[in-house]
């Protein structure tokens, strides 16, 4: 009877350990499984592609992790939208912020602002250019029109005298 309850002692912290060990694996699978995502999904960002979610439905920190990583994944494609029509040449853009401290949106919001301005500068300059070219061009006409009497009247006075002479 003492040899049996030793082996069933024995079954029994076999059984236990096995539990135990599978349980742990399992455990460590379910942590180490969508943190190392969340590590390929962040290089991916750091290497500038945005066009991935993690998309992890979980209620724990994991989830959480995934949720606002994909978040910030969110904000830098809208960022980087406002970048590429900006680049296109579409100055009529509102930046979204991703919070007050949102350094990037602040940016893009600065740089449209700065660059409608500088259009709005080029664009005084060259209505000014325009209306010197216009006095010019009537300068031009006047100093044409000043050289043609001139020359008329070089005409009249060479042919004044050529008839005294004569």
């Amino acid at each position: 009877a003492a040899g049996n309850a030793s082996r069933v002692t024995l079954i029994i912290c076999l059984v236990t350990l096995l539990l135990t060990l599978g349980i742990g694996i399992a455990l460590t699978r379910s942590i180490t499984r969508p943190v190392a995502q969340a590590l390929r999904f962040a290089q991916d960002v750091a290497g500038g592609r945005l066009d991935q979610r993690l998309a992890l439905d979980r209620g724990d920190e994991i989830g959480q992790l995934s949720a606002a990583l994909d978040g910030m994944a969110d904000t830098l494609h809208a960022h980087v939208s406002v970048a590429d029509k900006i680049a296109q040449g579409d100055l009529n853009q509102n930046v979204k912020m991703a919070s007050p401290q949102d350094q990037l949106g602040r940016a893009l919001d600065q740089m449209i602002l700065d660059l409608n301005n500088l259009v709005g500068q080029i664009r005084q300059r060259a209505e000014h250019i325009g209306d010197n070219a216009d006095k010019v061009s009537a300068m031009s006409h006047d100093l044409a029109s000043g050289a043609t009497e001139s020359a008329s009247a070089v005409t009249e006075i060479s042919a004044t005298v050529t008839q005294i002479a004569a």
